[in-house]
This record gives C-alpha cells, sequence and structure tokens, in this order.
C-alpha cells in the first residue's frame, strides 16, 4: 500500500494503475466529497477488475484414467490383452547389481520407472523362452460434460533389440503374421473395439508407431497431445499402447499417463453477468455523484 495526496490531505487508498483518464476523472472526488470516498470507488473498480480477470481462468480438470502411475504396485485400473508369448507386465526397481535395471519377464536391459518405483513393460514370459508375441495395455474412459480441452500425455521407451529397426509399421498385431513385423504403438480406439484390432474402423487417432532410434536401452520421451477435436462428448473410448515383435524381443515401457479434461467451472458464467451487472450498478452511482 502507497501513500498519496488527495487533494491536498495525505490518504493511504493504495495507487492503482494503469486506468484511464476518464476514469480517475469519474472517480476523482468532487467538491465537498471526501477522498476515503473515493478509495471506496477505487477498491471497488479494482475488486471488480480483478474478479472479471479471474473468472474466464476458472476451470475444472477431471482425470479420466486411474493408476497412470502405477505405484499401487500393480496394473489395476488396466486391461492387459496378448497373443503369443508374454505380455505387459509390472516393471520394478530390479537391477543385475551393476545399475542395469532389468526387465520382468527376460529380464533385458532398462531405463527403470520414470519416477517412483514401478512402470508397465511389455516383456516376454521369461530369459528362456521369449517367443513371438503381440501385447497390449489399455484403460476405457467415458468423456462427459462440455469439455474445452482433452489433453493425453505420457512417458514411454521402446527398445528394439532385434537390431533392424521398425518394420511392418502399421502392420497387424499378430505375431503369427509371415512379414517380419516389429514396432509400438499408440492409439485411441472406440469403446467398443478388441483389444488388438488395427481396423481402421476401431482407431479414432494413432498417437505413435514405430520404435526408439539406438541401442537399447532407450531413455524415456515425454509425449502429450491435445485429443479434444478427435473425442465428441458423451461416449467411451479406450486409450491403448500395443506393440508386436516376431523377429526378437521388444520392450514398450510406459509411466505417469495422464489423460484429463477441462471444463469451465458451472459458475463462471453465473459471475460473468453478476459482475457484469455490478459494473453497471457502479458506473451508475459514480455519475450521480
Amino acid at each position: 500500500m502507497s501513500a498519496h495526496y488527495v487533494n491536498g490531505n495525505l490518504s493511504l487508498c493504495p495507487a492503482i494503475r494503469p486506468i484511464s483518464r476518464n476514469v480517475l476523472h469519474t472517480l476523482a472526488p468532487r467538491p465537498g466529497k471526501s477522498a476515503s470516498r473515493s478509495c471506496r470507488h477505487l477498491f471497488a473498480l479494482a475488486a471488480l477488475l480483478g474478479a472479471l480477470w479471474v473468472a474466464p481462468h476458472a476451470h475444472a480438470q477431471d482425470a479420466l484414467l486411474t493408476n497412470g502411475s502405477f505405484e499401487t504396485g500393480n496394473l489395476s485400473g488396466w486391461t492387459t490383452a496378448a497373443s503369443g508369448d508374454g505380455s505387459f507386465q509390472l516393471g520394478t526397481t530390479a537391477n543385475d547389481g551393476s545399475g542395469h535395471y532389468l526387465t520382468p519377464g527376460t529380464q533385458s536391459f532398462s531405463v527403470g520407472p520414470k519416477s517412483g518405483f514401478y512402470y508397465a513393460v511389455s516383456d516376454g514370459s521369461s530369459p528362456d523362452n521369449a517367443g513371438p508375441g503381440a501385447h497390449a495395455l489399455l484403460q476405457s474412459f467415458t468423456l462427459s460434460g462440455a469439455a474445452s480441452h482433452v489433453l493425453l500425455s505420457f512417458d514411454m521407451f521402446v527398445n528394439d533389440y532385434n537390431g533392424a529397426g521398425a518394420l511392418n509399421v502399421g502392420g497387424a498385431l499378430d505375431p503369427t503374421q509371415a512379414t517380419p513385423t516389429q514396432y509400438a504403438r499408440v492409439d485411441i480406439l472406440k469403446g467398443t473395439a478388441s483389444a488388438l484390432s488395427t481396423d481402421v474402423s476401431d482407431i479414432l487417432v494413432n498417437l505413435y508407431a514405430g520404435e526408439d532410434a539406438g541401442n537399447p536401452p532407450n531413455a524415456y520421451t515425454h509425449y502429450q497431445f491435445d485429443l479434444t477435436s478427435f473425442l465428441p462428448t458423451g461416449s467411451t473410448y479406450q486409450v491403448r499402447f500395443a506393440e508386436v515383435d516376431n523377429q526378437f524381443v521388444l520392450n514398450q515401457g510406459v509411466d505417469n499417463v495422464s489423460l484429463t479434461a477441462i471444463t469451465p467451472e458451472p459458475g463462471t458464467l453465473g459471475l460473468l453477468l453478476g459482475l457484469t451487472a455490478f459494473g453497471g450498478l457502479l458506473k451508475t452511482r459514480l455519475r450521480r455523484k
């Protein structure tokens, strides 16, 4: 709070800038009016302007997924599906004693969890029995209400130990096919789609297809997407992480999955209307002073 002079009298009314010259002229004390009344007017105007700024920024954020960090110590909230050997499993901080994290099935090197103690990872059943497989990790969600934004984010790595790069990207999630196929993908599916479907009629949007470049183990990459334009409200969908490997081991690691619907607070519109009315009343009263 700053002290300044109004009509030669010391006032503790805070200086409010910037305010238009017309507003200052309206709020300036008239002959016979006290400086304290001018302060009250300035306080009212400041409160009005502050509330009008805050109101449009008032939003509710609804988390649409559960256990996205896997810190429950299991895959609760998620559904897994597999064809052939292996599955999506719970990865931990288990290591080989030399600082290398190990996947739970094939004991392949990985970077472990992105944060916390757990993550989800696709893997074969054991180091001695890593046959061809296709694996999916899914969770359903329902988008209700008028969301202004639907935001998905996650951390992911893809380690392909085959060494030949991604193969037949976009191909069927079928490890028995004759075509060499090694890649991972992330999709938003219709709520009725089967877990390993690659039918274009089941996929609302594909967000990732391929694998990480470089020699594994690869570090996590952070991904984020605005899905608002792809997801009409009032329907149920599935977020899916999936991979297929019919050549050699491929690990798809996932952590910190978040899907958030951002909607305006129900009272925001009423607050704006009320503040507008208050502003009009204040202006009328000031003109009468």
